[in-house]
């Protein structure tokens, strides 16, 4: 009777594991998403055992938890060749030796969530005044788009870039967006964080002031180096469209009016 107890505890504490994955996605995880799986023992003192069966270890997923003897488990899907995978947790009887075994069985399915950016249209130079034209600045703006293949799954995301001046004639003079929580990580490098999302989309907008003279081409170039997801930390499926670049065509040095 005492096993049987054990038992019908432990299987309705454990039931716990699909609602929980399921509700966080973990049951259909995104290729190099990171999902967190756990259970309610059924008895305090008892041991615990995780296993993943399917694919191979480090190369279709990686168990990122330090032990795989505790209540919960943390693992990153790397790839969809292991599917289907089985994560099979036991919990023995301190006392009685028994065991109650749970198994979660999940596919991993192609990585939707994409981020691009957009070179801006080639724009003139906004001096209105030559008369400091060599000591001028022109701000261009970069069209920064995210897709997450779901209007059902909206997530705040970041993206990690690089901002550099696209030829001599060219300073970048500051970095600004109205979107998220912009991170100087100094040497040209930026974070872009908490950008949120609607219906399945998310947009930003990084805001370049270039400095030189209005009388020549300037030009900046944003390259992003990182981006993902914030609720399981998906990376971006590929690093198409990474790259863009905001060319300020130079105004005509026109001389002051002559007159006789």
């Amino acid at each position: 009777m005492k096993k049987i107890y054990t038992y019908l505890i432990a299987t309705a504490a454990l039931m716990i594991i699909s609602a929980a994955a399921m509700a966080q996605g973990g049951q259909n995880p995104l290729v190099g998403s990171t999902h967190y799986y756990k259970v309610v023992p059924g008895k305090s003192g008892n041991t615990f055992q995780w296993s993943v069966t399917g694919g191979v270890a480090g190369t279709d997923y990686t168990i990122n938890s330090a032990s795989t003897t505790t209540d919960s488990l943390n693992i990153t899907w790397l790839t969809k060749v292991g599917n289907p995978h089985k994560i099979i947790f036991q919990e023995t009887d301190a006392t009685t030796n028994c065991i109650t075994t749970k198994e979660l069985t999940l596919n991993v399915v192609d990585n939707t969530f994409d981020v691009s950016i957009a070179s801006p249209d080639d724009e003139c130079n906004s001096a209105t005044d030559t008369t400091d034209a060599n000591n001028n600045f022109t701000t261009t703006d970069f069209s920064v788009s995210m897709v997450s293949g779901s209007t059902t799954w909206n997530p705040n995301w970041e993206i990690t870039f690089n901002v550099a001046s696209g030829n001599i004639a060219s300073t970048i003079d500051d970095v600004s967006s109205t979107s998220g929580t912009l991170t100087d990580n100094g040497g040209g490098s930026f974070t872009l964080t908490g950008i949120t999302s609607a219906s399945g989309e998310g947009a930003a907008t990084i805001s370049v002031r270039v400095a030189g003279s209005a009388f020549d081409e300037l030009s900046a170039v944003v390259e992003i180096t990182e981006a993902k997801e914030l609720d399981y930390n998906t990376p971006d499926k590929d690093t198409n469209d990474w790259t863009a670049t905001g060319i300020i065509n130079p105004i005509p040095n026109t001389s002051s009016i002559i007159t006789d």
